[in-house]
């Protein structure tokens, strides 16, 4: 059984290493393509994947201390690939990242096992992940090629949480509301008694 699992993980990572190098393809591809583009641009290939089988210990939390939908975190794309825990008690549905204006690079590409959905905007610096969902301790393996390789390009990540399944907190503020009022006439009640 134990065998099983292990080849079928190392299959499904055979086949993404498979899509990673298409990617790196294309991107070089483009590049070749377009070369006034090419020759200032950096093309970079994002990805987001289930952690290969000798990377499945989280390093570090996806979010800060504390983080939610409209936090955006500052990355770059030469910063080593460390596998990541959802650190909330939400779901992450999805993730925007952009390139600012001020950074000389477009998204080339994008892979990913766990978003079924990835959008590059027309301009190409705007990259829509969706379709997907990391758990509550869900581990993911985010890291970025560039071409030419080891450019240091700055880049900001939103994620999209869930919050469906928690409790809005205005239902929560007024049963609280209301049980001080009774707790407070309750009190009243007995100093009128003793009066």
């Amino acid at each position: 059984m134990y065998n099983i699992t292990v080849r079928k993980s190392l299959m499904a990572f055979a086949s993404l290493i498979n899509k990673l190098s298409m990617a790196t393809a294309s991107a070089a591809l483009i590049a070749l393509l377009t070369p006034a583009v090419a020759q200032s641009v950096v093309l970079v290939t994002n990805n987001v994947i289930i952690p290969p089988p000798d990377k499945e210990t989280p390093e570090v939390g996806i979010c800060p201390p504390w983080c939610g939908n409209g936090v955006v975190l500052t990355l770059f794309t030469d910063s080593p690939p460390r596998t990541a825990i959802n650190n909330t008690p939400f779901n992450i549905i999805g993730a925007i990242d952009i390139i600012p204006d001020d950074q000389d690079a477009i998204w080339g590409g994008a892979i990913s096992n766990i978003f079924r959905s990835l959008v590059i905007s027309p301009d190409g610096k705007k990259l829509v992940q969706s379709g997907g969902i990391i758990p509550p301790g869900g581990i993911v393996y985010p890291f970025r090629i560039t071409n030419p390789p080891g450019s240091h390009i700055r880049f900001d990540a939103e994620l999209i949480f869930d919050y469906a399944t928690v409790p809005e907190t205005t239902p929560v503020w007024s049963l609280l509301a209301l049980g001080a009022v009774g707790l407070g006439s309750v009190f009243r009640g007995k100093g009128r008694v003793n009066s």
